[in-house]
């Protein structure tokens, strides 16, 4: 059974320990003659949620949020870029007399903003095995004579990473699928549109879902630690060398799946006489990785791409998949509903309960739901500290009072390996506590937001940049607005590539795509309010050619904290008649 890391004491440094990482990365940088390092978030898959202990950007900073961009210069204060989920939860973590928090305006690029940091610097390196390649020809672009480092360098310096955890390899049910890995590749293959070339699968959740193979060998991650590629009918998985005798499920002969070492594969013969071509998804694959496999083939021709044809497939999902998803958002969200309704009695009865407490009975009722590990590391928060967008420090010293707004954004992952996500806003004593107006009005413009969003229809491909206008409008009205997207795309991976509702989304939206809808409101040392549900868009039988979409996960919405004054008429059908669906499935968040 995988671990659960929310009920594990967690691995952090102390102040000490990255001062003496931060100073020991500045005498590599004077050893080496360098002016700056660039470093990432990301391990050497570039999976989103690195352990601590391998994050190399935590280890100079303390800094736990999940996604940033780190420059050390040799001289002066790192400069850390954050973007605004982080703006407040950055300034308690970091020591802002050798790292300065630069806090990233909304709809603007990290990327872009570390970048322009890079002006007038000559000698700057980077760790190409946690950069994509994208990005690593970004920081040519803006820094020619930039170095990759990519024997080790930098993990030598701050010490060595943990092997994954060493689990067997699983296969997840046909029946949850609904296509084999043969069929995957052919539609794989024809998207490509490459004839017979290799391309490279680089992204975990690419290859766990081409394969219908599932590891957890990172925590919040149920896919596999290995590399891939695919030929016109082939798929050869290299497992990461930790990993290579985990005992794994029988193959299917007619599926043509391999189990080989990288360069023992591409090192083999016989390969045909015809010049051969590489190709990788250059956003999702290491700058290191083309680099191996031209010292394996140095006569083949390498190309990346702007496009991922397994991300093309795999976001729209088969009618088994929904099916799937549908049956484990209805466990997540018992275990949601059933932990409001806890904590309401808890209070009610009058015993104390923490952030921490509360956090933790999340994690037991997904557990009691069958759940194989969480999806993400719970987000439990009251008052004030609900408006600290990715909260991670749930507190047993902090007590949670019947009139606080509580925070839960919560996730699991069942036997399929897929990720669900909910969040939900709700005033911790229910009916046996009074809402301020404030608290009412806040939720109930992010409860139109919301509406507005699952209520809506579309024609087929309108970018996802319009759902996000139709969620923003309500809060645009009054001057307010939120510093994070609308959604993601939801999968093997809590975001998926592929779907994503934000200003800048150009990416389409097509039945089958399955994502998250999670407008909010966010007021400093107030408290914030965020109503997340996941979505499968579907074809409108009643408008040819539109798009509606439909909820997969019911978990009430809290009645005390919403002012009906402040709806329109359709917005109250919608939210009755979402009501009474959670009522039905008994998962409203108290008693009626």
């Amino acid at each position: 059974m995988p671990s659960w890391p929310e009920t594990e004491t967690p691995w952090t440094l102390d102040a000490p320990a990255i001062a003496a990482h931060h100073d020991a990365i500045r005498d590599f940088l004077a050893r080496e003659g360098l002016d700056a390092l660039v470093v990432t978030s990301s391990d050497p898959h570039l999976n989103e949620y690195t352990p601590l202990r391998n994050n190399h950007r935590y280890l100079l900073t303390g800094f736990t949020g999940s996604t940033a961009l780190l420059l050390v210069p040799r001289e002066g204060r790192a400069r850390l870029h954050v973007d605004g989920r982080y703006h407040l939860q950055v300034d308690g973590e970091i020591d802002a007399d050798r790292v300065e928090a630069v806090k990233v305006r909304f709809g603007s690029q990290l990327e872009a903003n570390l970048l322009a940091d890079l002006a007038g610097l000559e000698r700057v390196a980077f760790d190409a095995s946690r950069v994509s390649d994208a990005f690593a020809d970004r920081i040519r672009a803006v820094a020619p004579a930039a170095r990759a480092l990519s024997g080790g360098e930098i993990a030598a310096v701050l010490g060595g990473a943990p092997a994954p955890s060493a689990r067997p390899l699983e296969r997840i049910p046909a029946a949850i699928s609904g296509r084999d890995a043969a069929a995957k590749l052919a539609a794989v293959r024809a998207e490509l549109r490459a004839g017979d070339a290799i391309f490279l699968l680089a992204a975990l959740d690419d290859l766990a879902w081409l394969t219908d193979l599932r590891g957890y060998h990172f925590a919040r991650q149920s896919s596999f630690a290995a590399t891939g590629f695919i030929t016109s009918d082939e798929i050869h998985v290299c497992l990461d060398p930790a990993l290579r005798d985990a005992p794994r499920p029988e193959i299917d002969p007619a599926v043509r799946l391999h189990f080989e070492p990288l360069e023992a594969v591409l090192g083999a013969e016989p390969w045909d006489e015809r010049p051969r071509r590489v190709l990788w998804d250059r956003q999702r694959t290491t700058a290191a990785l083309p680099d191996r496999l031209r010292a394996v083939r140095p006569e083949w021709s390498y190309e990346g791409l702007d496009r991922n044809p397994v991300v093309a497939v795999r976001a729209r999902k088969t009618a088994a998949e929904i099916a799937h998803f549908e049956a484990m958002n209805a466990r997540s969200s018992r275990a949601v509903a059933e932990t409001f309704r806890w904590l309401r009695r808890e209070l009610g009865a009058g015993r104390p309960v923490s952030e921490l407490d509360f956090r933790d009975r999340a994690n037991e009722n997904y557990r009691a739901e069958g759940a194989r590990d969480l999806s993400f590391s719970t987000i439990a928060a009251s008052g004030p500290d609900s408006a600290i967008i990715h909260f991670s420090a749930s507190s047993p010293e902090v007590l949670i009072r019947p009139d606080d707004l509580v925070l839960l954004d919560s996730g699991a992952y069942y036997e399929g390996g897929f990720a669900t996500d909910i969040t939900r806003t709700a005033l911790a004593g229910g009916r046996a506590a009074r809402a301020s107006d404030r608290q009412r009005e806040i939720h109930t413009l992010v409860l139109k937001g919301f509406l507005a969003g699952i209520g809506a229809i579309c024609p087929d491909g309108t970018p996802g940049s319009y759902f996000d206008t139709l969620c923003r409008r309500p809060l645009h009205a009054t001057g307010q607005d939120y510093a994070h997207g609308t959604g993601h795309g939801v999968g093997i991976n809590v975001h998926e590539a592929g779907i994503g509702l934000s200003p800048t989304s150009s990416l389409p939206l097509h039945a089958g795509h399955v994502c998250s809808i999670e407008p909010g409101l966010y007021v400093p040392g107030f408290g914030g309010v965020r109503i997340e549900n996941v979505v499968v868009f579907e074809d409108d039988p009643e408008h040819p050619g539109f798009l509606r979409n439909r909820s997969l996960n019911h978990v009430g919405i809290d009645p005390h904290l919403v002012d009906r004054d402040r709806l329109d008429e359709r917005e109250r059908v919608l939210l009755d008649d979402y009501q009474d669906r959670c009522r039905a499935e008994g998962t409203l968040l108290e008693d009626d």
